[in-house]
């Protein structure tokens, strides 16, 4: 597997990149509030050497930066052009632990070592052979450590018809049925102990960049004009409505 086996082109994600700022992460960001629910803080850790975290597909580093904050060296590797200078020196001169912020290709970098986290969003579901993917994912998992991975909810019945009615080519840059934290779970086996699995957030949607008929336009707006209503009414973490799926996985430690 290679990076032209993604849904997704590169091209894409550098034009959508340029000219981003680097910052942290909003509190208000759904994933973010996963991750912090979902990792225990490393900070109060005795040891002198700080655990490790990988996040895989890294730029702009923004969730790097709220790991950072909970104690963590700092690890990623992403194909952006800015990733191993510009966002590098950033996470660096914030004053966080940096281990290997490197621009490769995933499926062909060797770290040389495992990490007691690691993690991606919004990774997995952009390849068809994502069962590849989420094992390579696993391999990079220390003994005793965490693997959580998180993708967009467009496999959901509601999220599925607005995303193909209203976001159609990005819904095509998705590999739908790679969006299914059961599946996950059944395939990394018996080596990890699932830890959580399931849908998160409340309803919420948001579109790519394409050409839209005043219909959908209309459509659009009228669903975002909506959400604040829809997310009370709407049971939060629903597998139909929720923006967000994961799983929270821990490695199981080999005793000798």
């Amino acid at each position: 597997m290679t990076k032209s086996d993604t849904l997704y082109s590169q091209n894409l994600w550098d034009r959508g990149y340029e000219n981003l700022n680097f910052e942290k992460v909003s509190h208000d960001d759904i994933v973010a509030q996963w991750l912090t629910a979902s990792v225990p803080s490393a900070i109060a850790n005795s040891s002198d050497k700080k655990p490790s975290c990988l996040e895989i597909g890294c730029f702009p580093g923004r969730y790097l930066a709220l790991m950072g904050d909970r104690g963590f060296e700092l690890n990623g590797v992403d194909l952006t052009p800015r990733t191993d200078i510009e966002m590098a020196t950033w996470l660096r001169d914030s004053g966080y632990v940096t281990g290997q912020l490197v621009r490769e290709d995933f499926f062909t970098w060797n770290p040389g070592r495992q990490f007691d986290l690691v993690y991606s969003n919004g990774f997995v579901e952009h390849f068809e052979d994502w069962k590849k993917v989420l094992l390579r994912h696993a391999a990079l998992v220390s003994p005793g450590g965490t693997l959580l991975v998180a993708v967009p909810n467009f496999a959901g019945t509601a999220q599925r018809f607005l995303h193909q009615k209203l976001d159609e080519e990005n819904f095509a840059r998705h590999f739908i049925p790679s969006m299914d934290p059961a599946l996950w779970a059944r395939e990394l086996g018996p080596e990890f102990e699932i830890v959580w699995q399931g849908y998160f957030g409340s309803f919420y949607f948001w579109i790519g960049e394409q050409r839209r008929t005043l219909l959908q336009k209309l459509a659009f707006w009228s669903v975002r004009a909506a959400i604040p209503l829809l997310s009370r009414l709407l049971p939060k973490g629903h597998p139909s409505f929720a923006p967000y799926c994961g799983l929270v996985a821990k490695k199981i430690a080999i005793r000798g």
